[in-house]
């Protein structure tokens, strides 16, 4: 600048203050255009610019997460592939590290890795090990566990400071320094949990768990509709006592096979079978026992 080959130059740079860093701005201008072999130079604290410029890049990955996942709701039609997708999306669209699913067993309340993105194999073996082989005292102790418990999110900021976490050390070797668990409720029970880890400390902050928690509750409408749209479906062909085919799909097959068996000129046979003096059973044992008798009778 004093030989007068740029008019001025700026920089930044950290300084490691004792209590916590801080990022000042350097600039360097002649000190007038007459006296160019002066300059004023000047240190400029500007930490809280760029803390509030890195909030609105997390705040904008998040928006991209939360948007790429309400396009694929609205036409996923199964719960492997909203799965799947919404964590591919967290990671590649969201930039979060990795991210994962773990669905919990309403009746026995273990919980099981349903879908992983970003997770290398050996950490993914280990995770879905891990959830199969610990025994359930012990897995309610661990974060997951308590967020299906408590219907609550927790987030850990400091991953390599925090001891809850099961695998601490895996997770910072690969890259991850903060985590959240957020739950999945359908119907006021937490059927499971979206898990996302960033690389960066201190990621999720309150701005970010308001919008991840409005993610985390439309996944949960998507997995409701998809389940009771399964259901509804089920039921438009099958018998709910039995599991078999119900009349309509019963008849919908049977024309099938006899369209087939006579463009391919062989016989079709039919077999009916019925239990003799059934009204007697129901009548005298009650319709349970009836019912199990059906049950008994179609497995066989």
């Amino acid at each position: 600048m004093l030989d007068g080959e740029t008019p001025s130059f700026s920089l930044e740079y950290p300084c490691n203050a004792p209590n916590e860093p801080r990022w000042f701005q350097l600039t360097v201008t002649p000190l007038s255009q007459d006296h160019p072999s002066g300059a004023v130079v000047m240190h400029m604290d500007v930490t809280e610019r760029r803390a509030a410029a890195e909030r609105i890049v997390y705040l904008n990955r998040v928006y991209a997460t939360l948007s790429g996942i309400n396009t694929l709701i609205v036409r996923v039609a199964d719960r492997a592939t909203l799965f799947g997708e919404a964590c591919r999306i967290s990671v590649e669209a969201g930039g979060f590290r990795m991210a994962l699913i773990a669905i919990a067993d309403q009746t026995t309340g273990k919980v099981a890795l349903a879908a992983s993105a970003g997770v290398d194999d050996a950490l993914y073996i280990a995770l879905k090990s891990y959830f199969i082989s610990v025994d359930s005292p012990e897995l309610r102790s661990t974060l997951l566990q308590r967020v299906v418990t408590h219907k609550k999110a927790v987030v850990v900021n400091d991953l390599e400071g925090n001891v809850e976490v099961v695998f601490r050390k895996q997770y910072v070797d690969s890259g991850v320094n903060s985590l959240a668990i957020l739950p999945l409720i359908v119907a006021g029970n937490a059927v499971g949990t979206l898990v996302l880890y960033a690389s960066e400390r201190d990621f999720f902050r309150d701005e970010e768990m308001t919008l991840l928690t409005e993610l985390a509750g439309d996944v949960s409408f998507a997995i409701d509709h998809i389940d009771k749209q399964e259901r509804i479906d089920y039921l438009a062909y099958y018998d709910v006592l039995t599991g078999l085919a119900n009349q309509r799909l019963f008849l919908e097959r049977l024309a099938q096979y006899v369209r087939s068996a006579g463009t391919g000129a062989h016989q079709l046979a039919v077999y009916l079978m019925d239990i003799e003096r059934f009204k007697n059973i129901n009548d005298s044992l009650g319709q349970p026992a009836g019912d199990e008798l059906l049950r008994q009778a179609t497995r066989g």
